[in-house]
């Protein structure tokens, strides 16, 4: 075997990236000393890790050696292993014993050393770990900055093998490890707690003095306790962790004003890992057990430990109810810290985008979010819970698109432990019929004070919490300003020019136009799906900002406004006028807010209580719609969503309901028609906003289905007047295919609530002209389309007239056949209420026995 000498030679060599010859010789030498006799490997690397040895040549020793460790171990006696072992922990005494006249080890051999060790533990199992602890811990709350250091990367290295999956130690071998990290956790987590108050202290008066290595030495201790605590707070049990004091030092180091970037990063990471913990079923018992006291003891969040240890004589009820109480006060305390980090940040400027500051914003944020999802319920101070969920609204209403991304899905689950349910969707198990706020107002009850009751009482249980009050108006106004914001993104609009929109801005953040789009789609979902929610709580409150949000829109669209129309004669390079696409945008942002509180608003005759609440809002709003004219495609398209939206007005208003219909029917005859015959928009034009008649069409055609669909029994009595409107559409030839299967679903669902009757009589006059042509009689095809099916005829293309590789015989069988599949679509299953399915001798009694008739 070369020596040592030789080894040093070679490794040296190495280093020249021109001398391939050297580096292939040190690769060959390293696969010769993992392969060979691993206690000459041993005995050579121990000589190459040396203090005095060049830097490249203790890295390779220390690879050689964690290789042997790690691979080879069962292979040693185990007087061997104990005298490795011994071998191992003064090297890593070593390093921490350099005086400090002489140059500090680099971290890489600080953090070769320590992982090392690490790996002795691992093999050597829960007794080496144990046997050690003390010196870890006298090392960690040592004044000796490297020392301290050390240890902490130890009992980093050694937890990490639980809190992280490893193949190499699973099973018994994982158990006893973890008995081992567990039985010294006391005096781990004091040594961390230990170190941090030391050597915080000192990398700040040294930082003060000017003696910046000395600053240097203390604050890299600093950051390997962190991590180290980061590690624990994964797997240590919630009741210790809270006991020992390392999260009230985070708290600390996030609240501090002198607090550099990268401790408060660390802290915060180490808060997000417990954040994410369960609190366990034991704890979660005994809270349960004592949350009426907590409950009751008001703001005094102090009785809390006090009525949780008196819940039960017996000793383990008794120490589940200490360490639930641990947990209580441990999580206030969380709650406490990271409220003030977060009005730190709120109260200083946006940081820029890609910047620790940014990036430290947040992963506050997710920390807050985390914290309220998980934990809030179980703080009993009412004052402090305020406070910290004022302060996750806040970061909600940071302008960083990120840091929303982190906020926002905290909140429906803490709107729906309020009580808030939407109608039509899952009721969870545990929710009995017509409970939550959804129920409360259909029995007539109705406002905000019902929820904060169903909230307080849900607190009271320990499943459940309240907000404080005006939370839910200040959350839907946030939800208002950040949908108006993204204003044109999902429809691909620009939004230079329009008031409030910030997707121009917003771009500068992301690498493309499309990636913005596609995180902003998620994010509109998640903003929408709280403004139902809190739209259940509070419908005037909801009620009263869609009005605000529909008067500032349309009142920039008007003469003179910012979004005057008058203004989009102008065209840009491409075609398109800047000022419609800014229109499209201001309407969009506006859409996406009271399209899902309109969704979620309790309008039913059953509830006039709730309806008359709500209707003089509502029927402004509907007035200023009505009372606006568009031209441009982009706008019409928005506009008639808009109008959609209000559908729903009709079960309380039957006048409103028509006069939307009427409103809708004059605007579909006021676009051209020139593309009439065209085949139907592609999805990438129906993505791109409408900017097309045939699109804009399509769309107004689409409302009007949506609006017939919301109140089908207020537009049943004008039926015939419905169909006439229809028929005279079609027959001076100002529908496309598409646009007449939108209304022929329209006319279908007017006709569900007079039975299938009247349902039959709609789908016979709906397709007799289509069995006319293609099936003129029972079993008979027509022979135009016995060959338009031929192979011939679907080679010829577009040969024969017509566009998109389809003549435009084929694009009228597409229409027709598109026609009848929306037709049965949407009365399959229409039948009778008064007799069973299956039943026999009635009309409608099966889905197929209601439409065989008019086929």
């Amino acid at each position: 075997m070369a020596s040592v000498q030789q080894y040093l030679s070679v490794l040296a060599g190495a280093q020249s990236g021109a001398n391939a010859d050297a580096q292939r010789a040190a690769a060959q030498m390293q696969i010769e000393l993992k392969n060979g006799d691993p206690r000459n490997a041993i005995n050579l690397c121990m000589q190459l890790i040396a203090r005095g040895q060049p830097l490249e040549a203790r890295h390779f020793g220390y690879g050689v050696l964690q290789h042997v460790v790690a691979r080879r171990w069962s292979q040693f006696t185990h007087p061997e292993r104990q005298e490795l072992a011994k071998l191992v922990y003064d090297k890593l005494s070593e390093c921490g014993a350099v005086p400090t006249s002489e140059p500090p080890e680099p971290f890489m051999i600080k953090s070769k050393a320590a992982t090392l060790m690490a790996e002795v533990v691992r093999q050597e199992g829960a007794a080496l770990w144990s046997s050690i602890m003390p010196e870890m811990a006298a090392g960690a709350c040592s004044d000796s900055p490297v020392r301290a250091e050390l240890s902490a990367l130890v009992m980093r290295y050694v937890a990490e093998d639980v809190a992280v999956y490893n193949s190499d130690i699973i099973g018994g071998r994982m158990k006893e490890l973890l008995y081992g990290l567990t039985s010294t956790l006391p005096q781990a987590l004091q040594a961390m707690y230990r170190l941090l108050e030391v050597h915080f202290s000192a990398a700040m008066n040294a930082a003060a003095a000017g003696n910046t290595p000395v600053a240097k030495a203390h604050a890299a201790a600093v950051s390997a306790a962190l991590s180290a605590a980061a590690v624990y707070g994964e797997w240590a049990p919630l009741a210790p962790l809270m006991r020992s004091g390392v999260l009230d030092a985070c708290c600390q180091l996030l609240s501090s004003q002198c607090t550099d970037i990268a401790y408060r990063a660390q802290a915060c990471e180490v808060l997000r890992h417990v954040a994410h913990r369960r609190r366990g079923d034991t704890v979660n018992a005994a809270i349960a057990s004592g949350a009426a006291g907590i409950v009751a003891g008001g703001k005094n969040a102090s009785t809390a430990p006090a009525a949780l240890a008196a819940a039960s004589a017996d000793d383990a009820a008794r120490e589940a109810a200490a360490d639930a109480a641990a947990v209580v006060v441990g999580l206030e305390a969380v709650c406490r810290g990271l409220g003030v980090a977060a009005q730190r940040v709120l109260a200083g400027a946006p940081a820029e985008v890609g910047s620790e500051e940014g990036e430290y914003a947040r992963r506050l944020t997710e920390t807050v979010a985390t914290v309220a999802a998980n934990h809030v319920q179980v703080i009993g101070d009412e004052g402090l819970r305020a406070a910290f969920l004022e302060a996750l609204l806040g970061l909600t209403k940071h302008p960083r698109l990120d840091v929303l991304a982190a906020a926002i899905p905290a909140w429906p689950g803490l709107l729906r432990a309020m009580g808030a349910e939407l109608p039509g969707t899952f009721v969870r198990p545990d929710k009995a019929i017509g409970s939550g706020v959804w129920g409360a107002q259909q029995r007539g009850g109705f406002g905000a004070g019902g929820g904060a009751e169903n909230g307080a009482s849900a607190a009271a249980s320990g499943g459940g919490v309240s907000l404080p009050g005006g939370a839910v108006a200040a959350l839907l106004e946030c939800a208002r300003t950040w949908l108006q914001r993204g204003g044109g993104l999902a429809s691909g609009l620009s939004t230079a020019g329009a008031p409030e929109c910030k997707g121009d801005e917003w771009e500068d953040e992301y690498d493309s136009r499309d990636e913005l789009r596609e995180a902003w789609i998620g994010l509109r979902a998640r903003l929408m799906e709280v403004t139902k929610l809190c739209t259940t709580l509070e419908p005037a409150a909801a009620a009263a900002a869609m009005s605000g949000s529909v008067t500032a829109v349309l009142g920039w669209v008007q003469p003179g406004g910012p979004l005057d129309p008058a203004k989009a004669a102008a065209m840009g390079p491409d075609g398109r006028s800047a000022v419609d696409d800014a229109i499209g945008s201001a309407l969009e942002g506006c859409v996406s807010f009271v399209e899902p509180a309109m969704a979620a608003m309790a309008l039913s005759s059953a509830n006039p209580v709730a309806a008359a609440a709500v209707a003089p809002a509502l029927e402004g709003m509907l007035t200023r719609m009505l009372a606006v004219e568009f031209s441009s495609p982009v706008a019409v398209s928005q506009m008639s969503r808009l109008l959609e939206s209000m559908g729903r007005t009709a079960l309380v208003r039957p006048d409103a309901g028509t006069a939307l219909l009427h409103r809708l029917f004059a605007i579909l005859s006021g676009l051209p028609t020139d593309d009439v015959k065209s085949p139907p928009a592609r999805a990438k034009a129906a993505m791109m906003a409408g900017r097309t008649s045939q699109a804009a069409r399509q769309r107004v055609c689409a409302a009007i289905l949506g609006v017939c669909a919301a109140a089908p029994e207020v537009f049943n009595a004008h039926l015939e007047a419905f169909a006439n409107q229809v028929d005279s559409l079609r027959s001076e030839g100002r529908l496309s295919g598409a646009e007449r299967g939108a209304l022929a679903e329209a006319l279908l669902a007017v006709a569900g609530p007079s039975g299938p009757a009247r349902v039959r009589d709609v789908l016979r006059w709906l397709l007799e002209s289509v069995q006319r042509r293609w099936v003129p009689a029972p079993g008979a095809v027509s022979p135009d389309l016995v060959r338009l099916a031929s192979l011939r005829e679907l080679a010829k293309g577009e040969g024969a007239g017509g566009t998109q590789g389809l003549s435009d015989a084929h694009w009228e069988l597409f229409h027709d056949v598109q026609l009848a599949e929306r037709c049965l679509r949407r009365s399959a299953g229409d039948h009778d209420p008064g007799q069973q399915d299956g039943g026999g001798g009635g009309g409608g009694g099966t889905p197929g026995g209601g439409l065989s008739p008019a086929m």
